[in-house]
């Protein structure tokens, strides 16, 4: 019985061993909530936007939320030190390292500012505000963060953006014309414009009377025509 005895105890403290070795060590439930609140300046939450959870050496854990309308997301995790990142309108930003439990709470704030873009036409130096025209936000690399706004009747959009580059495009005429890359400044687009003269002909004979629709290269109607008896 001895031998079968010892090989009883051999196959136990080896079991043992490898419950111990496999099994990964976790806090108590609740013990490690934490609550990140996202703000864009001072009590103005900023919603909608994915937190993602960071070991302290960089490695994602595979865990992410995305804040409320208080901006805030919570996480309830092991004992250890950890960092979120945070990312939002093409860029990543990086929370402190922080040690979970002894740390419950924390706020990034990520200040915001007013960024007016005016778009204008310049016909002969008569410069003229461009209404209802379509401006689309872009990172510098020309990736659309799915923003846009509609000109009003003096050619301006508002953007309320981080301190970041960014640059905008308006669609005029089924054109795009880009404004230069800018960081929490004011910037304007300016459309060069020009008169086209259009003589419609039957060989060397004017015709009078006849409507002229504008088209882009591609083909496009322009919803622009001439009206002969607008002269009358």
């Amino acid at each position: 019985m001895a031998p079968l005895l010892r090989k009883i105890a051999y196959l136990f403290i080896v079991l043992c061993l490898f419950s111990v070795i496999v099994s990964p060590a976790y806090a108590d439930e609740g013990d490690g909530s934490f609550t990140l609140t996202v703000l864009k300046g001072e009590a103005d939450p900023l919603a909608g936007v994915n937190c993602y959870v960071f070991s302290e050496n960089g490695s994602y854990l595979g865990l992410y939320e995305t804040t409320n309308s208080e901006g805030q997301v919570s996480f309830d995790l092991s004992e250890g030190t950890y960092k979120f990142r945070v990312d939002y309108l093409g860029y990543l930003f990086w929370t402190d390292v922080y040690n979970i439990p002894a740390t419950s709470s924390e706020t990034l704030t990520l200040l915001h500012q007013d960024v007016t873009i005016t778009v204008v036409g310049d016909y002969d130096g008569n410069i003229e505000p461009k209404e209802n025209l379509n401006v689309y936000l872009f990172t510098p690399s020309g990736s659309y963060l799915g923003i846009s706004q509609v000109t009003d009747d003096q050619g301006r959009v508002i953007f309320n953006l981080p301190q970041k580059d960014y640059k905008v495009r308006a669609d005029y005429m089924t054109q795009q014309y880009w404004s230069e890359i800018f960081n929490w400044n004011n910037e304007t687009i300016t459309i060069d414009e020009g008169i086209a003269e259009v003589h419609v002909l039957r060989g060397a004979t004017p015709l009078e009377n006849v409507n002229v629709y504008v088209f882009s290269s591609l083909g496009s109607y322009l919803n622009m025509y001439f009206h002969p008896w607008a002269l009358t």
